[in-house]
């Protein structure tokens, strides 16, 4: 069994009681990566320190992970580490899945614009993927019905939401659900993340 190091984003939030801004991954993460074969190496949001990791570690594939959408007017910290690590992918054809705000990113990058969408927080949802309707989670408010030339939806909603995307030549692919949550995780996203860093 051959087990692979991927980069991995966390989320950055403000912890007002304290006055803290504070990165978090949830580990269920931990979980699902250790059954995918996968170490994850976390990232913090700071580009230098994130700069020197992505420099001194020798990784098999990149995760951009969820939590927190992706703010077209804002320039943090993490966006700009994330933007970072989609150049890197592109530029080197290293595996890399954004899950959610980090699919987000993805669109973002390659010129599409993500508008406010209704039904898209709930624990159960259908959407076609792989010519199969399958059930996922989704808990997002912005999204798309279009996409363009760089892009190649593989999965919609019943009510034309992009779900998912893969970049028409690089290993780039985006999924808005996240497997991570999960109660059992699906053999559908294990493979899913196996066959994709194992390119």
């Amino acid at each position: 069994m051959t087990v692979k190091t991927i980069l991995v984003t966390m989320r950055q939030d403000y912890i007002k009681d304290y006055g803290e801004y504070r990165d978090s991954i949830d580990n269920t993460w931990f979980k699902f990566l250790h059954q995918c074969n996968l170490t994850p190496c976390l990232l913090p949001n700071d580009s230098m320190l994130a700069e020197q990791i992505i420099q001194n570690t020798n990784f098999d594939g990149i995760l951009l992970t969820g939590g927190g959408e992706y703010d077209t007017k804002l320039s943090d910290e993490r966006s700009k580490i994330e933007h970072k690590l989609l150049s890197i992918a592109l530029t080197y054809k290293i595996p890399l899945i954004g899950v959610c705000r980090g699919m987000q990113a993805i669109q973002q990058y390659f010129g599409m614009q993500l508008y406010p969408v209704q039904g898209q927080v709930t624990p159960t949802q259908s959407i076609k993927f792989n010519n199969q309707i399958v059930q996922v989670n989704s808990y997002h408010t912005l999204g798309t019905t279009q996409t363009n030339q760089d892009l190649i939806v593989k999965a919609i909603g019943l009510d034309n939401i992009i779900k998912s995307v893969s970049h028409i030549s690089a290993p780039i692919e985006g999924i808005m659900w996240h497997p991570e949550r999960n109660v059992t995780f699906s053999e559908m996203d294990i493979q899913l993340f196996k066959s994709r860093y194992n390119q």
